[in-house]
């Protein structure tokens, strides 16, 4: 569900990071909200969104290293979706 709603608001991760330094703190923002709201209602989904987040402000700030790992842990953990 993060994933696909990311794709609706930008077509790639380099749209993503070609967007303002302010504009991507706003978008890490939202998820940080998305985060503690779905985490009230399913751990593990506030979990799942933590870590989309991690991986998006990978994206944001070039850690490659870090990006990589997310996106390694968000492959595995994406069966457990409903």
């Amino acid at each position: 569900m993060a994933y696909s709603l990311f794709r609706q608001r930008f077509a790639s991760t380099q749209d993503f990071r070609n967007i303002s330094y302010f504009a991507r703190l706003k978008y890490l923002r939202s998820l940080t909200k998305m985060e503690i709201d779905y985490g009230k209602k399913d751990p593990l989904g506030g979990l799942a969104w933590g870590l989309f987040k991690a991986w998006v402000g990978a994206i944001a700030f070039g850690d490659v290293e870090l990006e990589q790992l997310t996106s390694n842990a968000l492959s595995e953990i994406s069966h457990l979706a409903p």
